[in-house]
């Protein structure tokens, strides 16, 4: 009840899998869509970001649009994580 919410890592669209490697590393696929042309896997680390610019609005003093999705994905791309693999459609 007095906990808080603290985001791990940010950038997700839509993760629909997790697994945790015996070593203890996370693991996450997120969805194809919109964003993606296939669906990557990512190695998931505290702090880091995955490329879809809806979680930049939980960074701290945000100031970017009040819809983070009209960013340019070019201007991004120095700061995305890239993914460990891609599972690719058809």
């Amino acid at each position: 009840p007095q906990g808080q919410f603290v985001p791990f890592a940010l950038g997700l669209r839509s993760p629909n899998g997790i697994g945790v490697s015996p070593g203890g590393d996370v693991f996450i696929v997120d969805s194809q869509g919109e964003w993606f042309g296939g669906s990557p896997l990512f190695h998931l680390q505290r702090g880091k970001f995955y490329g879809h610019p809806g979680g930049l609005v939980w960074t701290q003093n945000y100031k970017g649009p009040e819809n983070p999705n009209q960013i340019d994905p070019k201007s991004l791309e120095p700061f995305r994580t890239p993914p460990a693999a891609w599972f690719v459609y058809g």
